[in-house]
């Protein structure tokens, strides 16, 4: 009897071994479980964080995108602007040069008209005061040939104040033709110096032109130097 229960208590406490061990395995189990499942809490967490920060990543690119397009867009309207610029620029510079070249012709036509009326004017003056003298030694040699012819012998009081005439009359022709050729010199020198103005302010024109290429080519150069700077947003 005695032996049967000692059996029985042995028995019991093997199987409350068993169930004790049983039990300790299945709390590591339970702990084991526990922490995977706070370790996968975790990274569920840490994930989200992360697909917010990246969805934040997506619309910031996005925005830049945006930007991108919209700075792209100004920078061919600009360069439109800028291309339509230098295009007017080179028909004003063109339309200013030919005007000048113009008015340098109409210049020249008119200092040339100029030239040919004074040569003309000499020239009438210069057949007028021929015919003078034709007329004066012909009146000379009538003259003479009368006196020879009444007297034999010519006057030479007469012929000495005829020839006095006719010397104080080619010094007033040489007067004359001095002042005519000083004023004529006069007129030239001043159309020369207009001719060298008109040259002034074309250089002048051109070099204000170059001047404003160049300003226009650095201004180009600092807006794509804008365009193309890297951004750090």
């Amino acid at each position: 009897m005695f032996a049967q229960v000692e059996n029985d208590i042995v028995a019991m406490r093997q199987k409350l071994n068993f169930f004790m061990e049983k039990s300790k395995g299945d709390d590591l189990l339970i702990e084991k479980l526990q922490t995977e499942l706070d370790s996968k809490r975790k990274i569920e967490l840490i994930w989200g964080k992360q697909e917010h920060k990246i969805m934040e990543k997506e619309r910031c690119i996005q925005q830049l995108q945006s930007e991108l397009e919209a700075y792209i867009a100004e920078k061919k309207i600009l360069q439109e602007q800028i291309s339509n610029m230098k295009i007017k620029l080179d028909m004003s510079s063109r339309e200013r040069f030919q005007e000048f070249e113009r008015l340098i012709n109409i210049h020249k036509n008119d200092q040339k008209q100029h030239e040919i009326h004074l040569l003309k004017s000499e020239n009438e003056k210069h057949k007028e005061i021929i015919t003078l003298h034709i007329k004066t030694i012909k009146s000379l040699q009538n003259t003479l040939n009368k006196r020879w012819c009444y007297l034999f012998i010519p006057s030479l009081v007469f012929f000495y104040f005829t020839l006095t005439a006719f010397k104080e009359k080619l010094q007033t022709l040489a007067q004359e033709q001095s002042l005519v050729k000083t004023s004529y010199l006069s007129i030239i020198h001043e159309k020369e110096e207009e001719l060298e103005l008109c040259k002034h302010l074309l250089e002048e024109k051109n070099c204000a032109y170059e001047r404003s290429v160049a300003s226009l080519n650095i201004w180009e150069k600092q807006i794509a130097e804008f365009f193309n700077a890297p951004s750090y947003n």
